[in-house]
């Protein structure tokens, strides 16, 4: 059986912590012969190299928004275009020239049940998925959860306020999701009052109503964290 290695680049630590969170063989990040690989038994059944990069872009960015929920952090781990494909016959390295896909994840938080090698290699005390690895399977599953993923790797206003929308949606409307408690009712008015306020945010308004500005607008920080918030509670729902 064919078995592709997609080479990943960024600071140790991201790397790091990436492999701490994407174990297991239908996605993991790897360590070997000195660098980190990403991994997929959905990558094997593939024979054009261009095409196991493309897949593992696509791969990234939902990762990427998976642990930028999961852990904050904004530093990149990025595919560069080297990949190994390891067969009966040996193993060949090739390189692939395409725009670099992208990942997000922070050294310092790790999974539970999972420990780091001096080597830079993990190793899982349990067979238990990760959180990271729960989440990539409700995405893999829900469309919307998806592409909510997607949209949070760069939380600008616009983003965090489709995230919103896909969310309310889900739980039958915005007062439903007042009513879930998961963040109190005022924040949530704030946001919505601040993203679509011309006053408040300029050109990064999602709306340009004539409506007077809150007094204190909420920041983008304070917008990300909330949606943070949100989202964890929301996919807490989905868990089966």
């Amino acid at each position: 059986m064919t078995e592709w290695l997609v080479r990943l680049q960024g600071e140790k630590l991201d790397l790091d912590g990436a492999s701490c969170h994407f174990r297991s063989a239908e996605l993991k990040v790897t360590y070997k012969d000195g660098s980190y690989y990403l991994a997929s038994t959905n990558f094997n059944s593939m024979t054009n190299p261009s095409e196991v990069l493309k897949r593992a872009k696509r791969v990234l960015k939902a990762t990427n928004g998976i642990l930028k929920v999961l852990v904050g952090n904004d530093r990149p781990v990025t595919a560069d275009g080297t990949l190994r494909r390891v067969g009966e016959g040996g193993e060949q390295e090739m390189h692939v020239h395409l725009a670099a896909a992208t990942a997000t994840a922070r050294g310092q938080v790790h999974a539970a049940g999972v420990v780091i090698k001096p080597d830079g290699t993990t190793e899982s005390s349990g067979q238990h998925p990760t959180q990271a690895e729960s989440w990539m399977a409700i995405a893999r599953q829900d469309d919307w959860v998806a592409f909510a993923f997607s949209l949070f790797v760069e939380p600008k206003w616009y983003r965090l306020s489709n995230i919103m929308d896909i969310i309310e949606d889900d739980v039958g409307g915005r007062p439903a999701l007042k009513e879930t408690g998961w963040v109190p009712k005022s924040r949530i008015t704030l946001f919505h009052w601040t993203a679509n306020n011309k006053e408040a945010l300029g050109e990064d308004a999602r709306h340009a109503n004539k409506r007077e500005p809150p007094k204190r607008p909420m920041s983008l920080p304070e917008a990300e964290d909330l949606i943070r918030t949100l989202f964890k509670k929301w996919l807490e729902t989905k868990v089966e």
